[in-house]
């Protein structure tokens, strides 16, 4: 098993104590180690999470799109308000 020494500074220690407040029966060494995986987590995995607003955006018009000509209705026809009111209603 290999060794990682860390020297604790004023900045690690103020995290240590506070994860350590939050769940005291983690160690130092456990609380660095489910950082370290999290971080791990965070870093790979985001780059599969990624969300494309624009795409999002789209995909809402079209099925509001949908929905509207289900009900009989044209978004260019209706206000603001009135597009709100049907959709609370649905």
């Amino acid at each position: 098993m290999n060794t990682i020494r860390l020297t604790i500074t004023p900045e690690i220690r103020e995290v240590l104590d506070t994860i350590q407040s939050k769940y005291p029966p983690l160690s130092e060494p456990e609380i660095l180690k489910v950082a370290l995986s999290e971080l791990y987590i965070k870093t790979t995995q985001s780059s599969l999470q990624t969300i494309n607003i624009e795409e999002l955006n789209q995909k809402g018009r079209n099925i509001f799109s949908v929905w509207l000509k289900k009900q009989n209705k044209k978004i260019s026809d209706m206000s603001e308000d009135e597009a709100y009111d049907l959709i609370q209603n649905a």
